[in-house]
C-alpha cells in the first residue's frame, strides 16, 4: 500500500473484477486524502474484553465506532447469540475450559475476527512441549532441535531427578507456570531439592481432592548471545491469515528486550531475576541501566537496531539467523496445526472469518541458533508510557498492515443502504455490482465435480508417501469434464446479490490498562497430561524429502470457483504487505507440507500456484482476473447462494428465545 502528500484512499478496490472493496487503515499519524462519510461511520468494531489502545486508535482513525461489549457475547456458556456481521477485536485468552473459549459457530459469515480455534495448543508451555515433542519423535530432532529440553510435573518429577543425577548437579533449569505471563512463577533451579511445589484443594465429584499445581521445568540455555554483558531475547510478531491453507507471515521489525543485570551463572546469582528474565514488566521494576546499546527505552530495543549493531560492532550478518527464525516460526505452527485445523474445519464456516496475530518469543545463543521459548497468541500491544516512542514506532503500524493484509469489507448491510454515497464519497469510477461483503466470495462449500478433483490430488500424495488411500480412484478425464461443467456456463449459475440488513448497535469507548507482556491467561487449568510418547512411533526423518512435497503443476489446469476463491484472497494479501512477509507458501516450502499430519488440498493448490507464478506473478494475476471478470469465483452450491437469516429484527423473536445480538440493539 502506497501512500503520498494528498493522504490515502479510505477505501481500496480489488486487484481483480466482481470483488468488493476493502478498508483501509493507517497509524493514526497517517493521513487520510478525505474526512470519513456518514455512511462508513456506521461501521462498529467491537472489543469484548480489555480493548488495547492502539487497536482502537487504528480502526478509530479508519472511521469506526468502537464499542465494548459484554465478554458473554462470544464464549459459550454464557449466551446463545448468533453475530451474523462485524468486526471484533477480542482480547482474551484461548484456554481449554469451555467457559472460556469461544464458541465460533456463533459466528457467521461476515463476522471477522483475530482468533482462530486451537490455538491454545501453542499458546500454553506445557501444550507446546507436548505438540513440539511428538513431532521431534516422530521427524527427528535435527528437524525439531529448536525448543529447550521441557519436563512437566508433576508426571515427570522423577525423569527430571534422574536427568539432574545424571548431569551431577551441574547444569541450570528454569520453572515456569505453564499457564502465566510476564515471568510470574519463574525461578532457576540446579538441584531436585529447589523443584517448587504448591498444592490446592479442588472438588471432584462433590469430594475435596488435593492436586499439586502443574509446572514446568525447562533446560536453561547457558551461552547466550551478549551485548554489553546482558541477557536479550526477540519479541517477533507472526500473523497467520488462514489455516486451510496455511499462510504464515513474519513482521520484519520486532522488540529486542534485555535482561537487566549483567549474565552469570554463579550459584549466589540464581534467584537474581534481573540477570534471567528479560520480560519488561518485571525489569522495569529493577535498577536504571546505563550501559545498554544507544537507543534503547527502559530495556527495549527494536531488531532494525540489533541488526545494525551487528554488523557495524560485531561484524555478524544477521541474515542466517533471521533465515533461522523462518524455519522456527513455520515448524511451530505446524506442531499444532492438526489439531487447529481439525477445529477450524469443524467450527469456521467461512473462509473470511479469522486471523490471529501472534508473539513469538525467540532466544538467541552465541552460535546465532534461533530456539523458540514461548508462544504468545494475545501479544501485548499497549503503549507504555516510559517506552513510548519505540512501543508507538513499532505497534501502530503493525496493527494497520495487519488489519490491511487481512483484508476487511465493507459490511453487507451499510454497503447495500449506502452504495450510492460510497461510490460517490470514495469509490470514483467504481462499477462493481456491491460495494459491501459478498458471502460467495469466501464460501467453503464445494461442488461435486470440487469434491472430485480435491480427492484426486490428496490421493495422489498419499499415494507418493506410501499411504494407503481409501478415497476413489478416479481418471484425469473423469475429473476435467466434471470441472468443465462447473465452469463453462457461468451467466446460468450466478445467483442473485442477496441483501443482509444491518442494523447499528451501541458503541462506547473503554481505556485499556497499561501491560507490556502477554496476557495468557488469567485462568486456571483442569488439563491433566498424558504421555504423548504412547501413541507416536519413534522414527527419524533428518532432511526434508522432495518426493513427500512436490508440487503437482496440473493441479493448476482447471481452476475451480473454489479454487479461484483461495487464490484471490492469497494475491489480495500480498499487495499489502510492507513489513510483513510471507513466509509460507512460497516456492521454496513444499518441503514443509511433509510435517503435516494430514493432506489439504489448498496447501497443494498454493504450493504448485507458488512454484508457477513466484517470479511472474502478475501472469497468474491476470488469469485469476480474466476467470473473475466471468464471476466464476461467485459459483457456489445451490445451498450456499443465500444466508438464510431472519428478515426481520430478531427483537421480533424474544418470544421464542432467540437473544439479541449486540450489532441489532439500540
Amino acid at each position: 500500500m502506497t501512500s503520498d502528500i494528498q493522504g490515502t484512499p479510505r477505501l481500496r478496490s480489488s486487484l481483480f473484477p466482481n470483488v468488493p472493496p476493502y478498508h483501509v487503515f493507517l497509524p493514526p499519524w497517517k493521513f487520510y486524502n478525505s474526512t470519513i462519510s456518514p455512511a462508513l461511520r456506521e461501521e462498529e468494531w467491537q472489543f469484548p474484553a480489555q480493548i488495547m489502545p492502539v487497536v482502537r486508535d487504528v480502526v478509530e482513525h479508519a472511521g469506526f465506532k468502537i464499542a465494548k461489549v459484554r465478554r458473554g457475547i462470544l464464549r459459550c456458556d454464557d449466551e446463545k447469540d448468533v453475530i451474523l456481521a462485524g468486526f471484533i477485536w477480542d482480547n482474551l485468552p484461548l484456554v481449554e475450559k469451555s467457559i472460556d473459549a469461544i464458541d465460533f459457530t456463533r459466528l457467521k459469515h461476515g463476522v471477522k475476527i483475530n482468533k482462530f480455534p486451537g490455538f491454545f495448543d501453542l499458546n500454553r508451555k506445557d501444550l507446546l512441549w507436548k505438540n513440539f515433542y511428538t513431532m521431534q519423535l516422530k521427524f527427528g530432532a535435527k528437524a525439531f532441535g529448536f525448543h529447550p529440553d521441557t519436563f512437566r510435573l508433576p508426571a515427570e518429577r522423577k525423569e527430571l531427578c534422574d536427568r539432574m543425577k545424571q548431569e551431577k548437579y551441574s547444569k541450570v533449569y528454569i520453572v515456569k507456570l505453564p499457564n502465566n505471563y510476564c515471568g510470574i512463577g519463574a525461578c532457576m533451579i540446579d538441584h531436585p531439592k529447589k523443584i517448587p511445589k504448591k498444592e490446592k484443594v479442588h472438588t471432584e465429584n462433590n469430594k475435596k481432592v488435593t492436586k499439586e499445581d502443574p509446572i514446568i521445568v525447562q533446560s536453561y540455555i547457558s551461552n547466550p548471545y551478549l551485548i554489553n554483558g546482558y541477557k536479550f531475547d526477540f519479541r517477533i510478531y507472526v500473523l497467520v491469515t488462514s489455516i486451510d491453507p496455511l499462510r504464515i507471515y513474519l513482521y520484519k521489525n520486532g522488540l529486542v528486550r534485555f535482561a537487566t543485570e549483567k549474565f552469570s551463572l554463579d550459584s549466589a546469582s540464581l534467584s537474581n531475576m534481573f540477570i534471567h528474565l528479560t520480560n519488561f514488566t518485571f525489569n522495569k521494576t529493577g535498577d536504571t541501566v546505563h550501559d545498554f546499546p544507544e537507543g534503547c527505552q527502559v530495556n527495549k530495543w527494536s531488531v532494525y537496531e540489533l541488526w545494525d549493531y551487528l554488523r557495524d560492532h560485531d561484524g555478524i550478518d544477521p541474515t542466517p539467523f533471521w533465515e533461522g527464525v523462518k524455519d522456527v516460526v513455520i515448524k511451530t505452527l505446524l506442531c499444532g496445526h492438526e489439531n487447529i485445523d481439525r477445529m477450524v474445519k469443524a467450527s469456521v464456516g467461512s473462509f473470511y472469518n479469522n486471523y490471529n496475530l501472534l508473539g513469538l518469543d525467540i532466544f538467541i545463543d552465541t552460535d546465532l541458533k534461533p530456539y523458540l521459548l514461548e508462544v504468545n497468541t494475545i501479544p501485548s500491544l499497549f503503549i507504555n508510557q516510559i517506552s513510548k516512542e519505540i512501543d508507538l514506532r513499532l505497534k501502530a503500524p503493525l496493527i494497520a498492515e495487519t488489519l490491511n493484509i487481512c483484508g476487511h469489507h465493507i459490511s453487507t448491510g451499510v454497503g447495500a443502504r449506502h452504495k450510492a454515497d460510497i461510490v460517490k464519497n470514495d469509490l470514483p469510477g467504481y462499477t462493481g455490482k456491491t460495494v459491501g461483503y459478498d458471502h460467495r466470495m469466501y464460501c467453503k462449500g464445494r461442488s461435486e465435480a470440487e469434491e472430485v478433483k480435491q480427492r484426486k490430488y490428496c490421493k495422489n500424495v498419499k499415494d507418493v508417501n506410501g499411504e494407503n488411500g481409501v478415497d476413489e480412484v478416479v481418471e484425469d478425464i473423469n475429473v476435467k469434464n466434471n470441472v468443465d461443467q462447473v465452469v463453462k456456463d457461468v451467466n446460468g449459475v450466478n445467483g442473485v446479490d442477496e441483501v443482509v440488513e444491518d442494523v447499528n448497535g451501541e458503541s462506547g469507548v473503554d481505556e485499556g490498562v497499561e501491560e507490556e507482556d502477554e496476557i495468557d491467561s488469567e485462568y486456571e487449568s483442569d488439563y491433566e497430561w498424558t504421555d504423548g510418547s504412547e501413541t507416536t512411533d519413534e522414527k527419524s526423518i533428518e532432511d526434508p524429502s522432495p518426493a513427500h512435497t512436490q508440487p503437482q503443476p496440473d493441479i493448476l489446469k482447471d481452476l475451480t470457483p473454489c479454487d479461484v476463491r483461495v487464490l484471490i484472497a492469497s494475491e489480495e494479501e500480498l499487495t499489502q504487505t510492507e513489513t510483513f512477509e510471507r513466509i509460507f507458501p512460497r516456492p521454496d516450502t513444499s518441503h514443509y507440507l511433509q510435517y503435516m499430519s494430514s493432506t489439504n488440498y489448498y496447501d497443494l493448490l498454493l504450493s504448485a500456484w507458488e512454484s508457477r507464478y513466484a517470479e511472474c506473478r502478475e501472469e497468474g494475476r491476470q488469469r485469476l482476473r480474466e476467470l473473475t471478470e466471468q464471476r466464476i469465483h461467485l459459483q457456489v452450491p445451490e445451498a450456499e447462494k443465500k444466508i438464510k437469516i431472519p428478515r426481520r429484527s430478531p427483537k421480533l423473536f424474544k418470544k421464542n428465545n432467540f437473544n439479541i445480538p449486540h450489532i441489532f440493539k439500540k
